[in-house]
């Protein structure tokens, strides 16, 4: 799965319990038991936000 494809899964996730995709990758932190699909996604996407967080530590600034 792709960082992509993980967000949109998490964020219908989330808009299913009418909370913010960030609630939801709390919640999950914290151990709340989620389908095998969405705890795929939430692994990606924290993998996506440590490989960010490193380059921005490192300088690396996105252009957006």
């Amino acid at each position: 799965m792709k960082i992509k494809g993980a967000t949109t899964v998490l964020n219908n996730r989330a808009k299913f319990y009418g909370k913010t995709l960030e609630w939801l990758v709390e919640k999950i932190d914290n151990g709340f038991d989620e389908t095998q699909n969405v705890l795929k996604a939430h692994k990606e996407y924290k993998r996506n936000q440590e490989i960010w967080n490193y380059l921005e530590e490192k300088g690396y600034r996105a252009n957006v």
